[in-house]
């Protein structure tokens, strides 16, 4: 009798533990695939928020070139100031490009005392200058989804997973 309850038993005691385990590699997965996903949810999140900047900061700079090229008004005086000065705040003091482009800015404060033809010469380095912020920011932006997209590339197995946890742990 005792040999013929062992087999019976060790079966038993052989499934259950095959069930933990596949319900724990299981149970790993779940909780890799969402980390991943809210991983990219935040990266996508940041990217909008980015491209949002870069479509904001265009159209100020060409607004405010626009407004401040031609002869205008009382109106285009306060236009100028607050799209000159929304630019400025948009942008990062730390830039590479920050004093150049508020430079840019800057010198169409005297428009009021210069021809046309004078203050489109300011037209070539603002421009020269937001499309380098704006190539820069626009290649940040492809570099950091692209470092999100691989950063989660799914293990093909879980002691993948295991070894990167021990590393990092």
């Amino acid at each position: 009798m005792g040999a013929d309850f062992l087999v019976p038993a060790a079966a038993v005691v052989l499934s259950a533990v095959i069930s933990a385990l596949v319900g724990w590699w299981v149970a790993q997965r779940q909780i890799l695939l969402a980390e991943r996903s809210n991983h990219l949810a935040a990266a996508d999140k940041i990217a909008g928020f980015r491209q949002a900047w870069i479509n904001e900061l265009r159209e100020a700079i060409s607004e405010f070139q626009s407004v401040a090229t031609v002869v205008g008004d009382v109106r285009s005086d306060e236009r100028i100031y607050r799209l000159g000065t929304k630019s400025e705040l948009m942008m990062n003091t730390e830039d590479d490009d920050y004093l150049e482009l508020v430079s840019c800015l800057y010198s169409y404060l005297d428009y009021k005392n210069l021809t046309i033809e004078e203050r489109w010469q300011f037209n070539a380095p603002l421009v020269s200058v937001s499309q380098r912020i704006l190539k820069r920011e626009w290649e940040r932006l492809k570099a950091d989804l692209n470092a999100a997209a691989k950063s989660n590339r799914m293990p093909h197995s879980w002691t993948e997973r295991g070894n990167k946890d021990a590393l990092a742990g």
